[in-house]
């Protein structure tokens, strides 16, 4: 999934995960927060997010419903 995003709002999202035990470091990386792991880049104003990892019982459209919600709160505003 790709998001668009200003330096800006990827720095506040950053900031927010970290309060929530989410740790973005860099512009690209890998994190595990809930059993689900992701690889993520972040190049010229876009954000790639690649589920590499999620429980079974999640399904991908849910997983990435949660990730969409960890950065469009900051989108908006």
């Amino acid at each position: 999934m790709t998001l668009t995003l200003t330096r800006q709002q990827l720095e506040a999202a950053r900031t927010k995960l970290l309060s929530q035990g989410v740790l973005l470091v860099g512009d690209s990386g890998s994190v595990t927060h809930d059993g689900v792991m992701i690889t993520y880049a972040y190049f010229g104003g876009t954000l790639t997010v690649e589920v590499r990892k999620k429980p079974i019982i999640f399904s991908d459209a849910f997983v990435e419903s949660k990730i969409s919600k960890w950065f469009s709160q900051e989108v908006t505003q």
